[in-house]
């Protein structure tokens, strides 16, 4: 997951995207849930073909911190299913519902005021990743939107 153009971008690779997997995001909307760990925000992301995955952010990483940080406006998302071969086999962007952006807002403000200690917050994530599948993510929900 990053941050470019003005938007949330959240890219998910596979070999390939097929038909029937690309048809069921017309059946199942694709959802998005923010997740809040101790400083770690996990999203989730599930539909169509995509069981259960998750991808993180950390507003201290980014280059646009700043920039998030001063949004006054709900920003866009963007989700893009990507091939092996980096073609876009799906996209969709959406803007984000106001409920969700300032639930986000206030996780990128408080993780933005914490202080890790180099390389402590890629070692939380790999915690995190390694005891827990992405769908038992969701007790650690602080708000979601479907795409």
């Amino acid at each position: 997951m990053d941050y470019a153009d003005g938007r949330f971008i959240v890219a998910i690779k596979d070999d390939c995207w097929n038909e029937e997997e690309l048809a069921l995001l017309k059946q199942e909307p694709f959802a998005v849930t923010l997740c809040w760990y101790h400083g770690i925000m996990p999203f989730i992301l599930e539909g169509g073909p995509v069981d259960s995955s998750d991808v993180y952010f950390n507003v201290q990483e980014s280059d646009f911190r700043d920039e998030i940080l001063g949004l006054t406006q709900a920003p866009e998302m963007e989700i893009v299913l990507l091939n092996a071969d980096n073609t876009i086999a799906w996209q969709k962007r959406k803007q984000l519902p106001d409920p969700f952006w300032h639930q986000l807002k206030t996780l990128l403000e408080q993780q933005a005021a914490l202080q890790f200690m180099p390389g402590e917050y890629d070692v939380n994530v790999e915690g995190l990743m390694s005891a827990c599948e992405p769908f038992e993510l969701h007790r650690y929900e602080k708000a979601a939107v479907k795409f």
